[in-house]
């Protein structure tokens, strides 16, 4: 798949998650655009406030309050300078975004969500790597509020991360980490944030992000950074929120016995690293994709609004695994001819067992997978893989699925995208007077 339209892909199908107004949880809460009144529920279970909306249609997203930010963020990559050389990691980024309203049951649940895009400009102080611009979207929330002016908060970005120096055997053979100009971009934020004014806020915090192809082109280790940043924030018309700061607002009665059966299908391609001495090749890197798909089945535990967890079983297939090649010759150029031999079909197959957690938001949610492959097949994986997800929904339960599946927590083995369905056993529900 070329870049260009991988990359297009990858941000039409995360644009549902400012666009979508369901998810799992919508279509059983019952409500059409209708308002709820604290009279209207049990004083226990009652979202004590008056006029709360249940529900907004699709047009509610532009009418929230606009905010545009800035930050400045410095510190080091996590990656083995013998991978590639770099220096102090320093970058800015710029972003426009909307805010909740506070006046839907949603937004005191989910911490005020927001959401956005945004534009990073990367200097890792390397020769080898080039100067990267990263395009992605963000979402974050509170996750406590200490006072009306203070408040602990995270924030996601992911997207899509242009102009690297990519690996190059002659040219650029110190960079072990990049094999393609475009890539994957994913950050975690946590960060203090303090309001200034009605305008202008101020924050303070930390990030991790990763920069990876997927193993769609080798070499592909991929590039781990931890940084600090400062941030700027202005709001154009902020006083339009409500209840920003309510303490005594709380959700809804959950259900706690609800259960869901999470069924998703995915596909891509990868390429793999090849043993020298086996191979005879002077290269490890084959430019030759293979073929991947899998099929995940887990039952989830869903106790709260924002959370689900639970096991699930993993069936792979991978068609690298068994495939050897070997140097039979050279053309007039030196360049090396290879023979390939294809594994078996039972080569081919794993099966995994696994743990996974969901955090849940109106427009989407993210899962952190551990798994172990009690059936390998003839793979040079490790048996224990990790994997991060994106799950946006499209209709209902159906959703649309973006995965990076990696080894030893930083080497991605797959970047999947996949179509899921969720069937929940038990809905949650208000309970009426």
């Amino acid at each position: 798949m070329k870049i260009k339209t991988l990359t297009s892909i990858i941000l039409l199908f995360l644009t549902f998650a400012t666009a979508s107004a369901h998810t799992i949880n919508d279509k059983n809460a019952g409500y059409n655009n209708k308002r709820v009144y604290a009279a209207d529920t049990t004083k226990r279970d009652s979202i004590l406030h008056h006029n709360l909306l249940m529900d907004h249609p699709r047009s509610y997203l532009f009418k929230r309050p606009v905010f545009v930010s800035a930050k400045y963020f410095g510190g080091k990559s996590l990656t083995e300078d013998s991978k590639v050389p770099t220096g102090y990691v320093q970058y800015t980024d710029i972003r426009v975004g909307v805010t909740s309203l506070g006046n839907r049951w949603k937004d005191i649940v989910y911490g005020m969500p927001y959401y956005g895009i945004g534009m990073g400009f990367h200097d890792f102080s390397s020769k080898y790597t080039g100067h990267p611009i990263t395009a992605y979207l963000f979402q974050g929330a509170t996750l406590r509020s200490f006072s009306a002016r203070s408040s602990l908060k995270y924030e996601w970005n992911f997207g899509a991360s242009f102009n690297w120096k990519e690996y190059d055997p002659v040219t650029n053979p110190r960079n072990e980490c990049i094999g393609k100009r475009a890539n994957i971009y994913f950050a975690a934020n946590l960060y203090f944030n303090y309001v200034l004014n009605k305008e202008w806020d101020i924050s303070l915090g930390a990030t991790l992000n990763h920069v990876s192809n997927g193993a769609t082109k080798m070499p592909n280790t991929g590039i781990n950074t931890a940084t600090a940043f400062v941030g700027l924030t202005y709001y154009f018309d902020r006083e339009r929120i409500v209840n920003e700061f309510n303490p005594t607002l709380r959700a809804p009665l959950y259900d706690q016995s609800r259960l869901i059966s999470d069924i998703t299908f995915n596909t891509t391609v990868r390429q793999r690293k090849f043993d020298m001495e086996e191979t005879g090749l002077s290269s490890p890197y084959i430019n030759k994709n293979f073929f991947v798909a899998s099929a995940s089945y887990a039952l989830l535990h869903m106790p709260t609004y924002k959370y689900r967890y639970g096991t699930g079983i993993d069936l792979t297939y991978d068609e690298s695994a068994g495939f050897s090649a070997r140097k039979v010759g050279e053309t007039p150029k030196g360049v090396d001819i290879a023979e390939f031999k294809d594994g078996k079909f039972g080569d081919r197959l794993a099966l995994g067992l696994s743990v996974r957690g969901d955090i849940v938001m109106p427009k989407y949610s993210v899962s952190g997978i551990v798994g172990y492959e009690v059936i390998k097949g003839k793979k040079v994986d490790s048996r224990l893989y990790q994997a991060f997800n994106v799950k946006v929904p499209f209709w209902d339960n159906l959703y649309g699925s973006f995965t990076i599946r990696s080894q030893k927590f930083s080497k991605a083995q797959y970047m999947f995208f996949g179509i899921g369905y969720m069937i929940d056993h038990k809905p949650f529900k208000l309970i009426k007077q």
